[in-house]
């Protein structure tokens, strides 16, 4: 192995790891900012992502929390779109279902085991299919 390839790599691996903290830095500034806007209806939806950030940055403990977090606000949200009239008022369909894809894979990579709310991402899938299908 050559100097300069030695360099690139570690170049290469100090330029990942800036990544990794930008990213943190990103979803916890979008974090932080959405807990102070109650008018934003869509919190739910950077908790996995930055649940996925501090795992890649080995902070497990800190992943783990902000995955259950994910999951308890993921689970109220879902709770909430049951009640009579909350599809009107909420969030695109299509943000919930981004946030139980990143909720899928940030469980999966973070604990190594299916997501506890992939019942529901199976329902809302099973739903949306009934709705395209032609008559």
């Amino acid at each position: 192995m050559t100097q300069s390839s030695i360099r690139c790599d570690s170049s290469h691996a100090a330029t990942k790891a800036e990544r990794k903290r930008n990213c943190v830095w990103w979803f916890g500034r979008r974090y932080r900012e959405s807990r102070r806007s109650l008018r934003w209806s869509a919190r739910y939806i950077v908790d996995s992502p930055l649940a996925l950030a501090y795992h890649h940055q080995g902070n497990t403990k800190l992943a783990q929390q902000t995955l259950e977090r994910a999951t308890e606000n993921l689970t109220q949200r879902l709770e909430e779109l049951q009640r009579p009239n909350q599809m009107a008022h909420s969030s695109p369909w299509f943000d919930l279902i981004e946030a139980l894809l990143l909720h899928e894979e940030a469980y999966r990579t973070i604990t190594d085991t299916p997501s506890t709310l992939r019942p529901q991402l199976d329902q809302l899938r099973q739903s949306s299919l009934k709705l395209i299908k032609p008559r």
